[in-house]
């Protein structure tokens, strides 16, 4: 590059004066030879001064020179690397100069640009849009901006946005048009995208079946809340029966609509938090609507879209369903309330079944007791004085053997159908009873366990319990090859759970899931499983062959209707300080005999009637009898049959103990039974014998249970 010098008025001034000083010079340096010396060194310094400033003024200037090449240097650099392409056309319109960003969005070389027509890459459809925007700049010398299309080289065409200005050449005085255009397709592109978008948005906008609407809040502390709508659709209309509400405020078509509705979108406003909501329109013609309002915008624009449907026949539906269903729970409830009717009434039956089966047994077994043991025990007291009185023969005491043996034999019966001690005593008492039994007649031993006290049980209940106890332990007997079983019985608050176990050979439950299997003896495990079901309870059963097995009985506690004895004892206990004691002769016996069947009295009557020191003063039927005439003919003896139905012989033994303490009692057993005689003893009676014992025995247990030092025992 040329060095190019720069004139400025200081560097006038400067040369002019230099211009002075030389020839000031030339027509001194004539002189001087004649000057002064002082003068001529005046005259050097000054020019050695002047010689270094111009040296000064000279670097500055190439100083300068460097800075103006390197802003120059900057200027090229940010005009041809430019993100924004430059031109520079004449008033003609054609290219002067353009920077590389042009060149590379017209796809041409830069020097190949230079002298060629604008209007050549300008799209033939916005050659108008070119010519019009270029002449007015030229006319008016108004800034330009517009949009047009250019063509590339290939012929793919692009948007740009252009703003031209008109300059001035300063060197040739010529109008130029300085042009900036920045290339706008992807903004086209997504301007058509948003357009198309905005067309979408419209047809699905219009199309919604929902109401729509865009709302402005109104939240000013002396204004009424309020809102405006911006933005509706047309089923806007439709659902809220509100007509021309765009740019309208709802207190002005809705003076009383409800404040809730106000305070919802304000709070969405507020927050931004969306809200799904079913509300009802008093105002909006008495509607359920589905409500969905979230904000859009900036918050403070306070805007929120509300998408709402309208309900109305949903919650028609849903409360004729709600009335549907409240009646058929009802329904249900009265079908369940009459289902668990029958199945109480089942296991009523259930029970009444168990009881009657029982009762039978008990009737049976009354049967032989109160008539045939009574007769022949009748017939084989009244036969052991003739037998006494007459010389002893073959024949009486084959008739005494034989008696005997049917007395053994209904007793036998008469125990296996319904023991006596089963009515008597509670269930722990009568399962010891069992226990022993077992052992007896099968040789089975039987560990029993009680794991808490037994509570105060129904007689169906416990009967129940001990009859499946007992088959259950028949089984272990006849069917697992072992000798021992063990009795567990617990109870809870709601429930008797008794299991039977053993270590013998076992057996696979699945037999009994078969619906046609049949018990073989007795209830049977089928059976026995099908009664606890009908009372509410169950059987299980744990078992495998060669494993023993383990079935379990779980009842629910059946209610007991009769009064508890605690009851009446406790009334008992009232009456002793009001009884008056008895006296009696030692010398004489007053016997009471009580027992239920009449033919057994009266030969009891026979054999002591005519005995020295014996007195019967009364008989009767039942216990309570008993009691009122031994008030009233205070006897010191009590014969007392301990088989008694209208009375519990326990409960008869120990009324007239508390009332009359001085009486002794005797109970009187038709056969042998140790468990219920130790209970009588524990009652209060003094012995217990039974009726089948000979005449003497009987004597001398009354002579000696009267005398005072008689210890109790049993006979």
């Amino acid at each position: 590059m040329k060095n190019v010098t720069i004139y400025t008025e200081e560097n006038r001034k400067l040369r002019q004066k230099a211009e002075r000083l030389l020839d000031q010079a030339k027509d001194e340096a004539q002189d001087l030879a004649g000057m002064p010396p002082q003068e001529v060194s005046k005259l050097v310094h000054e020019l050695r001064v002047h010689q270094i400033e111009l040296k000064m003024q000279n670097d500055e200037l190439r100083r300068i020179q460097a800075e103006l090449e390197k802003a120059r240097d900057r200027y090229v650099h940010l005009y041809d690397f430019a993100p924004t392409a430059y031109l520079t056309v004449d008033e003609k319109g054609a290219v002067v100069e353009a920077n590389l960003t042009a060149a590379t969005l017209l796809e041409r070389p830069r020097s190949a640009l230079v002298g060629m027509m604008f209007s050549r890459f300008v799209h033939r459809d916005d050659q108008d849009v070119w010519y019009l925007h270029r002449k007015r700049l030229l006319e008016t010398g108004d800034f330009q901006a517009f949009q047009l299309r250019l063509v590339k080289n290939d012929g793919g065409v692009f948007s740009v946005n252009l703003e031209c200005m008109l300059v001035e050449e300063s060197q040739r005085g010529l109008k130029a048009i300085r042009i900036s255009a920045t290339d706008i397709t992807e903004l086209k592109r997504a301007e058509e995208k948003l357009r198309q978008s905005e067309e979408k948005y419209r047809a699905l906008f219009e199309s919604l079946d929902a109401g729509y609407c865009v709302i402005e809040l109104r939240i000013e502390p002396d204004q009424p809340l309020d809102y405006r709508f911006i933005e509706i659709n047309k089923a806007f209309e439709r659902q809220s029966t509100l007509t021309n509400a765009n740019g309208k405020w709802m207190r002005e078509l809705r003076p009383n609509h409800e404040e809730s509705w106000f305070k919802i979108y304000r709070d969405v406003a507020l927050t931004g938090q969306p809200v799904w909501l079913e509300r009802f329109g008093r105002e909006l013609g008495n509607r359920w609507f589905a409500v969905n309002a979230f904000r859009i915008g900036p918050a403070q624009q306070r805007r929120v879209a509300v998408l709402f449907y309208d309900i109305t026949d949903r919650k028609q539906t849903e409360e004729a369903l709600r009335q549907l269903n409240e009646t058929l729970e009802l329904q249900v409830a009265e079908r369940t309330e009459l289902a668990e009717k029958r199945a109480r009434q089942l296991q009523s039956l259930a029970v009444e079944l168990i009881e009657a089966e029982e009762k039978e047994r008990w009737r049976i077994s009354e049967l032989l007791h109160e008539d045939l043991q009574q007769i022949l025990a009748g017939a084989k007291m009244q036969l052991q004085p003739a037998r006494a009185k007459a010389p002893p023969e073959w024949l009486l005491d084959n008739v005494d053997r034989l008696l005997e043996h049917a007395i053994e034999k209904s007793r036998s019966l008469s125990q296996d159908l319904s023991p006596a001690i089963l009515h008597s005593s509670d269930l722990t008492f009568s399962l010891n009873w069992l226990r022993v039994k077992m052992s007896e007649k099968f040789g089975l031993f039987t560990d029993l366990v009680i794991l808490s006290e037994q509570p105060f049980l129904s007689e169906p209940l416990k009967v129940f319990i001990f009859r499946a106890v007992q088959e259950l332990l028949l089984n272990v007997a006849n069917h697992s090859g072992e000798k021992s079983a063990r009795v567990v019985l617990s109870s809870s608050e709601n429930s008797i759970v008794a299991a039977v176990s053993d270590t013998g050979i076992g057996f696979d439950p699945a037999i009994f899931n078969i619906s046609t299997a049949v018990a073989k003896s007795g209830l049977g495990l089928l059976s026995l499983r099908e009664r606890a079901s009908y009372i509410g309870g169950r059987l299980d059963i744990e078992s495998a062959p060669g494993q023993g097995s383990r079935i379990t009985l779980t009842v629910p506690r059946i209610t007991q209707d009769s009064e508890e004895p605690q009851t009446e004892e406790a009334e008992e206990q009232v009456r002793i300080a009001s009884a008056e004691p008895i006296s009696c002769s030692d010398s004489e016996i007053k016997v009471l005999l009580i027992d239920s069947h009449e033919v057994m009295r009266q030969a009891l009557i026979k054999l002591v009637s005519d005995k020295p020191d014996i007195q019967i003063v009364g008989e009767a039927a039942n216990g309570q009898d008993a009691l009122e005439l031994a008030r009233q003919k205070k006897p010191n003896l009590v014969l007392m049959d301990l088989s008694m139905s209208e009375m519990e012989c326990i409960k008869a033994i120990r009324l007239i103990k508390t009332k009359l303490p001085h009486v002794r009692v005797i109970g009187l057993l038709l056969y042998e039974d140790e468990p219920l005689a130790r209970t009588m003893v524990q009652a209060g009676a003094e012995c217990v014998i039974s009726k089948t014992a000979s005449s003497s025995e009987l004597l001398e247990t009354i002579y000696g249970v009267n005398s005072k030092n008689q210890q109790v025992k049993i006979k």
